[in-house]
This record gives C-alpha cells, sequence and structure tokens, in this order.
C-alpha cells in the first residue's frame, strides 16, 4: 500500500534525525474511527517505552515533523497516549507511484 510505505520512509527518517532507533515493533494500522484520518502509527508510543519518556512528547515531535515531510502530510493528530493519525487527501489513493 503506497500511503503505508511512503508513512514508513517518512517516519524512518524522523527517528533518525531526533537520533533515536527505529523501533522494530512500529506499526501503522487503520484506525478504529475513520474520523481520525486513514493511518494510526504507533511510533512514538515504542520510541517512549525504551526511553522512558511520555509518548505524547515524541508524538508531537513527529507528528509536526510530518506536517514538513516530503510529500508532506497536511493534517496529523496525536490522539490517546501517543498515536500518531495522519488523513490523506484523496487523490493520494488513486494515484501509483
Amino acid at each position: 500500500m503506497r500511503a503505508k510505505e511512503t508513512l514508513t520512509s517518512q517516519l524512518k527518517q524522523i527517528v533518525a534525525e531526533l537520533g533515536l532507533p527505529w523501533p522494530e515493533k512500529m506499526a501503522l494500522e487503520a484506525p478504529k474511527d475513520s474520523k481520525f484520518g486513514d493511518i494510526a502509527a504507533n511510533t512514538a508510543m515504542v520510541l517512549a517505552k525504551g526511553a522512558g519518556r511520555n509518548p505524547r512528547e515524541p508524538a508531537g515531535q513527529v507528528a509536526e515533523k510530518l506536517q514538513t515531510a516530503d510529500p508532506p502530510i497536511i493534517k496529523t493528530a496525536v490522539a490517546g497516549p501517543g498515536l500518531i493519525h495522519t488523513p490523506h487527501p484523496h487523490n493520494f489513493w488513486r494515484h501509483p507511484t
């Protein structure tokens, strides 16, 4: 799926920029409620657990950096304990890479 591949690539770059190791247990999945976007990432939760930090802190950093990534994720949201939700524009799903 193009969206997951793109988001994973962006997340790997952002995690490296933050000087953190890539979390092997990172997961991308559809949120339980579609109002939260198309994809939810647990990246910050896994990063925070290994560093003994509040997951919302790295989630905010990652969500902010996603908005300036290439291609940018126009809107991001941090939900619950630190999930990062990302909606994608409709044309993102129509055009293959």
